[in-house]
């Protein structure tokens, strides 16, 4: 069957402006991040690690969720206000051995560590965020031959109970800020 073209057109039109991914109904919703484009691509990021999950991707599932965690950081870390606390605590010597000025520059364990130091995550969200960091370079050859160590069932699920902590962190911190600047303001 040949359809006339302007029906072609029409139906190109319609597709061309529908995303290419969309997260599941039900994936978390992270109303603290503002920018629209980067909370759904991290949305549908985790949408697909829980379906990776759900198949038994356990790679894959890891993988994603490790980078969803460095970016929901990243996010958090470089926003004017934390950039503030953190040339505060460096100037008085709280962020020692941490790493240099450009953001954009740190590794996983950077944020999570300041991000622990500044209060933004729990203590004990540091520590599966941590494990979700080494978890997360299990996808290279050579660290899984040295440690004897695959992407299994556990660093999935541990990942995935990391992105929740994490999640419930931030969603908390930024309830917190924006009730402490109502009150400065009024």
């Amino acid at each position: 069957v040949r359809y006339p073209k302007r029906d072609r057109t029409t139906i190109h039109r319609a597709l061309k402006v529908c995303p290419d991914e969309a997260p599941t109904a039900g994936t978390t919703e992270l109303p603290f991040i503002g920018d629209e484009q980067l909370r759904e691509v991290l949305r549908t990021d985790i949408s697909v690690a829980h379906l990776a999950s759900s198949n038994g991707q356990w790679k894959a599932a890891t993988g994603l969720v490790g980078s969803v965690v460095e970016a929901l950081l990243h996010w958090l870390l470089q926003r004017p206000e934390s950039q503030t606390s953190i040339a505060e605590r460096r100037t008085r010597g709280e962020l020692e051995g941490t790493p240099r000025s450009d953001i954009r520059r740190w590794d996983l364990a950077n944020y999570i560590n300041v991000a622990g130091t500044l209060d933004f995550i729990k203590e004990d969200t540091e520590t599966p965020a941590l494990l979700t960091k080494d978890f997360r370079n299990l996808i290279h050859p050579g660290r899984v031959e040295r440690l004897g160590q695959q992407c299994d069932r556990n660093t999935a699920f541990s990942a995935l109970a990391a992105i929740d902590r994490e999640i419930n962190d931030l969603h908390e911190k930024t309830v917190e800020y924006m009730f402490a600047s109502t009150e400065t303001a009024g």
